[in-house]
């Protein structure tokens, strides 16, 4: 079968990558070996950690079936920790792993999924490592290392091969395996107490389709002892629960090198939270949040205790706002819907544990009374803040410029100048106008306290304070106010541009894309990235490295126009979107910024004179899809990399670096069927439909690894005479589709588009009818999808052919819909099922005519291309009924969107 991915080509280019940077690393004489000496302690002291979550990982593929990318990652993990056990002096755990690569690398090279004699062999190749287990951990300790050397090198042996495109594909497994869909895996371990009651790990006996032969036992309580090994040394984000996400999460955070875990349950975490180290950010999944409540009281005790304060994210199921709050209030710090995706949620844990590395709070005290003073000082310093005391309210006015302070903390009553007074001279400075300022006063008259608060003041404590409430107050706001200072610089208007986080950034081009509707879209996109960003990476470091890449996106910001957007992308990169620049003067510009940053100095990278290199995409190339246009940027900027450093590329020095005829690849790929489908959810604004609805998307990947959608496909389907066949090839995916799932006691209706102009052809063929026919495919499951604008004359042509299909399950839809006289006429003579409105009528009136008049005639509206939250509600307020586009669910290859919690 194929399956449409380069995984060795990827993983010949990650490996060819690894073996540089270990020529690299490879230094002569006592240093070498110093060097090679420190890695090693520092690969064995994780290796038992590393080898348990393989472990786990892989059984958990035996239990719930295979996914061929999981699989990848797995055979190329043990590949390399085979490679350096070897070279550890770890002979027989080296062989066991490299046993286990091997098997898995047999399944990949005839691109199938392990059967069940070859599961039963993996799970036996898996108990001989965990038996391996004692030995490898007798090698892990290694007394006299230097910890911190350790903890500095520990994130060099995060996973360095990336994941092939589209890594969350999911084949269908079930031809190979057997799933338990009821129950998630948990690790491979379980906890009994001897006879003097202490705690030992025991491992959980696997059979040989890797099953716990355990007896089954009650889900764990609160009070439940975990596992010894996840109790020490916890790192600084922690996992909570079974869901799936979690553990999309876990791979994409390894890959990024960021310490994280991922465990089953509450238990695990509680007995975490006994030790001396912890956790930072604790981020609890939908399976877990009925033990909410008890974590957070748990947390909030331990903050009145130690002054350690863990936050905490709540995943829910969906978008609900009395969800959210029932959330908040059981104690959750903040709380996001998981139907938003792996990325927004990934970016909302990124924002949180970036918030906690802010610097100390800076709290500026002012008060006459030197003992009330003190008092505040000894709780907030306690509190980690940085305290600085004025007894002179006149002195304080110095001292502002000098401490910068977050907030003021101020008497109301003071000689010299009260607090009133006070407050009017710093709100007069404009570096103050936004501190906040707090009062913390015995002063009982409520004139008093309201006159505080007009002069400019925020707050208004009354003492006596207890002091968490008075930390409380003081922390919370500053985080609003560092919050809100943060969003006016990454949170640009909509025309003013700027610096931005790239969330923003694809936000703006999702926007710009839509509102372009049939018409070629102005602006282009800058891809600009450090030259020898390797070497930049082992020079400064992860963490040096992401602050010269904030330091540079602001200084690029600066030299830009207002309505460009910069975004940090990747490790070592910079996105530029300008809406006003086509791609040659962006490209034009780009030569001078590459030549003026060579001048520039960045703190983050000391002296060091820097270089970037720049590929260049113009918006106008005729696709809508922004993974295309990131595509050709990145295409362009490998090209600059080949042209060595300082280099500019743009897309049309790609032509005739491209397939020469796509026509061909098309012909191959109907040949070889390796074309593709991607599916898009249409979610419904009211009640939930029976059944599952979906839009089709064709999907190509040519020889080079690049992913051509329909709108580069159709028009050079079209020039090789092959509309025909795609259409039909289409057709019949999606007819086997919908019989695959009605054989599956599963609903599924999928919205098909097809070109008028070969509707004779395509449904000319006595193949494609027989293959209907004999599918019988449920009422209402396949619904063919034709633009209006192709029409033309044959609209009594088209109303003949859905009535012929009708007994067949076969629907209509139009798409395109923006003329209410039109639409009208279309009603009458085909009476289709679906109208699927032209994006731009989001922001229109005559939306909500549209959707009345459809509605009049039995029909149900679609509004299409869902990039933003305004679309969404545009749509929604006109009365339609499904909603689809990027802002719902990016396409993908799966059908599991979960309709059933949506409403």
């Amino acid at each position: 079968m194929g399956w449409g991915y380069k995984f060795d080509k990827q993983t010949d280019a990650n490996r060819s990558s690894n073996r540089k940077l270990e020529r690299d690393m490879g230094m002569n004489g006592i240093t070498s070996r110093m060097r090679e000496e420190d890695l090693k302690v520092v690969f064995l002291k994780h290796l038992p950690q590393r080898l348990h979550t393989l472990l786990w990982r892989t059984r958990t593929q035996l239990r719930s079936g295979w996914d061929v990318n999981a699989m990848h990652r797995l055979q190329s993990e043990y590949t390399t920790l085979a490679g350096t056990a070897g070279r550890y002096g770890l002979i027989e755990p080296s062989t066991q792993l490299e046993a286990l690569a091997q098997s898995l690398t047999a399944c990949l090279q005839a691109e199938r999924l392990p059967d069940s004699a070859e599961g039963s062999a993996i799970a036996i190749l898996l108990d001989a490592v965990q038996s391996s287990m004692p030995v490898i951990a007798q090698f892990s300790v290694q007394p006299g290392t230097d910890e911190a050397d350790q903890a500095e090198l520990h994130n060099g042996y995060a996973q360095l091969e990336q994941p092939p495109d589209e890594y969350w594909i999911r084949l269908d497994h079930t031809a190979y395996s057997n799933p338990a869909p009821d129950r998630e895996p948990s690790p491979p371990q379980t906890v009994s107490v001897d006879s003097r009651g202490a705690e030992q790990t025991v491992p959980i006996p696997i059979d040989s389709t890797g099953s716990s032969t355990a007896s089954k036992t009650t889900d764990a309580t609160i009070d439940s002892p975990p596992p010894s090994e996840h109790v020490a040394d916890p790192p600084s984000l922690i996992l909570v629960g079974k869901d799936t996400l979690l553990q999309e999460l876990e791979i994409l955070y390894t890959q990024g090198g960021i310490p994280c875990r991922h465990v089953d349950d509450t238990a695990t975490i509680m007995a975490m939270l006994q030790g001396k180290k912890l956790p930072e950010l604790i981020v609890l999944g939908t399976s877990s949040l009925p033990r909410l409540t008890d974590l957070s009281e748990k947390l909030r005790t331990m903050h009145t205790d130690t002054n350690h304060d863990v936050s905490l994210l709540a995943i829910l199921d969906h978008e609900d706002l009395s969800a959210r709050l029932e959330a908040l209030r059981a104690g959750a710090d903040h709380a996001i819907s998981r139907t938003l995706g792996t990325q927004v949620i990934a970016a909302q844990i990124e924002a949180m544990l970036e918030a906690r590395k802010e610097k100390a709070y800076r709290v500026l005290v002012i008060d006459d009374d030197a003992p009330q003073a003190a008092f505040a000082e000894a709780i907030l310093r306690k509190a980690g803040m940085q305290i600085r005391v004025v007894t002179d309210a006149l002195n304080s006015l110095d001292e502002l410029d000098q401490f910068q302070p977050d907030l003021i903390l101020m008497d109301i009553n003071m000689p010299g100048a009260d607090g009133l007074e006070l407050t009017r001279l710093i709100r007069e400075r404009e570096d103050f106008m936004t501190t906040p300022i707090v009062f913390l006063s015995g002063d009982q008259d409520s004139d008093r306290r309201f006159a505080a608060l007009e002069v400019g003041g925020d707050d208004f404590i009354t003492k006596p304070v207890r002091p968490r409430h008075l930390i409380s107050a003081i922390s919370n706001r500053i985080r609003r106010s560092r919050l809100s200072a943060r969003q006016r610089i990454q949170k640009p208007s909509a025309n003013s541009g700027g610096i931005c986080d790239r969330n923003t950034l694809l936000d703006r081009l999702h926007q710009r894309l839509a509102a372009a509707s049939g018409t070629m879209p102005k602006g282009s996109l800058g891809l600009f990235e450090f030259d020898h960003s390797s070497t930049l990476r082992q020079e400064l470091g992860l963490s040096g490295l992401d602050r010269l890449l904030q330091e540079s996106s602001h200084w690029l910001a600066e030299c830009l126009d207002p309505g460009d957007y910069v975004a940090p992308f990747g490790q070592s990169a910079m996105l530029l979107l300008s809406e006003s620049r086509n791609e040659t003067q962006l490209t034009e510009l780009a030569g001078e910024l590459i030549q003026a940053v060579t001048q520039q100095r960045f703190e983050a990278a000391g002296s060091r004179a820097l270089s970037l290199s720049a590929g260049i995409c113009g918006l106008d190339t005729g696709s809508t899809d922004p993974a295309y246009l990131f595509g050709r940027c990145d295409q362009t900027l490998e090209l600059a990399h080949q042209q060595g450093g300082m280099a500019i590329a743009h897309s049309e020095q790609l032509i005739g670096k491209d397939p020469p005829n796509l026509g061909d690849t098309l012909r191959k790929a109907l040949d070889n069927d390796t074309l593709h489908l991607v599916f898009q959810p249409l979610v419904p604004v009211g009640d939930v439909p029976p059944e599952a609805q979906y839009q089709t998307l064709l999907r190509l990947r040519d020889d080079q690894g690049n992913i051509h959608s329909a709108v580069e496909l159709i028009p050079q389907a079209e020039a090789a005479k092959l509309l025909d066949a795609v259409d039909r090839w289409v057709l019949k995916q999606a007819i086997s589709i919908i019989a695959a799932r009605q054989r599956m006691g599963t609903k599924l209706r999928l919205f098909v588009p097809q070109s008028f102009a070969v509707i004779d052809q395509v449904w000319g063929d006595s193949t494609l009818r027989k293959h209907l026919l004999e599918a019988h495919i449920p009422e209402s499951s396949l619904v063919l999808e034709y633009r209006v604008d192709e029409l033309g004359s044959g609209v009594s042509r088209l109303a003949g052919l859905a009535a012929d299909l009708h007994p067949q399950g076969v629907r209509l839809a139009l798409s395109q819909i923006h003329d209410l006289q039109l639409a009208r006429t279309l009603l009458d003579a085909c009476a289709p099922e679906y109208l699927r409105l032209a994006p731009e009528l989001a922001d229109s009136t005559d939306a909500d005519a549209l959707a009345a008049l459809a509605h009049a005639h039995e029909a149900k509206v679609i509004g299409p291309r869902v990039n933003d939250a305004g679309m969404a509600a545009a749509f929604y307020s006109a009365g339609v009924d499904y909603l689809q586009g990027n802002f719902i669910q990016e396409a993908g290859n799966t059908l599991n969107y979960a309709f059933h919690q949506q409403s």
